[in-house]
């Protein structure tokens, strides 16, 4: 069995005239990866290991999950294959998941991240807001098989502020 952890970035900030990697969260998107990051934790789910973009936005989250979550960093990798907005980089990523590896996370971006969970779930494509996790499972032993899964969770910030 293999879990994969789709988690977007946080409401990132346009106010600055910085590269679009070089972008941080806005304290909205700061509380919502708090919101998400805690509400994932009750999942119970151990990470073997946590991947992220290197864009900051994407970093931030990543960090704020790992803290909530208590993650190992010795675990923690940025990967520019993450850095992608199509989905087909993020797609070939998973494949090449070292097999020891059975509950992984990564953190990314849109379009990439909806494409992707779209593809996996062979749904419709469904919308993953800033901050918003999904958790895909797959009856598979290797990532490489990890063509097809079931959508076990989503957790949007908007759900769970009501």
């Amino acid at each position: 069995m293999k879990q994969l952890v789709l988690i977007r970035h946080a409401k990132s900030s346009w106010d600055l005239q910085v590269a679009d990697t070089d972008r941080s969260l806005t304290l909205r998107g700061i509380e919502d990866a708090y919101l998400v990051s805690n509400a994932f934790l009750d999942q119970g789910i151990e990470f073997d290991f946590v991947y992220s973009s290197p864009a900051i936005r994407a970093v931030q989250t990543a960090l704020i999950f790992c803290r909530i979550n208590q993650c190992d960093l010795t675990n923690f990798q940025l990967s520019e294959s993450l850095y992608d907005f199509s989905g087909e980089q993020l797609n070939q990523f998973i494949r090449c998941i070292d097999n020891r590896y059975n509950s992984v996370a990564l953190f990314g971006h849109n379009n990439a991240m909806s494409q992707l969970v779209s593809w996996l779930s062979e749904q419709q494509q469904l919308p993953i807001p800033t901050s918003g996790i999904t958790l895909l499972t797959a009856a598979v032993d290797s990532w490489e098989e990890f063509t097809t899964a079931h959508i076990k969770c989503q957790l949007f910030p908007k759900q769970l502020k009501k």
